[in-house]
């Protein structure tokens, strides 16, 4: 049997979070819409475009390299796909005007 769209959606968020877990970008531009669109949260503009989730993604990558998402829960209707889960790394470079520190490990949901 098929799996319904949402399904697939949801499946096709999971991948995002487990090849970003591999610093494997490559695929954003394979596995997200022209005009995906990531809603901020946690004090974060809006994402508006494929191009855009992967300069985020990127920025966080290079200030913590040793990142990793944990994906808790998804819940989609449409083609909505809510995420909640969390992010942790150690901050080892610059992340948007803030520098690494000495305490270094964050552990932040998103």
């Amino acid at each position: 049997m098929a799996s319904s769209p949402v399904e697939a959606n949801k499946a096709a968020v999971r991948r995002l979070y487990v090849e970003s877990n591999k610093y494997n970008l490559d695929f954003l531009d394979e596995i997200l819409a022209p005009d995906f669109t990531s809603y901020g949260g946690a004090g974060f503009k809006d994402l508006h475009s494929p191009k855009e989730f992967r300069e985020l993604t990127e920025t966080f990558m290079r200030s913590f390299p040793d990142l990793q998402f944990q994906v808790d829960e998804l819940i989609g209707e449409g083609d909505d796909i809510l995420v909640s889960g969390t992010l942790a790394g150690t901050h080892k470079g610059d992340f948007y005007g803030i520098p690494a520190d000495h305490i270094g490990w964050y552990i932040l949901p998103f």
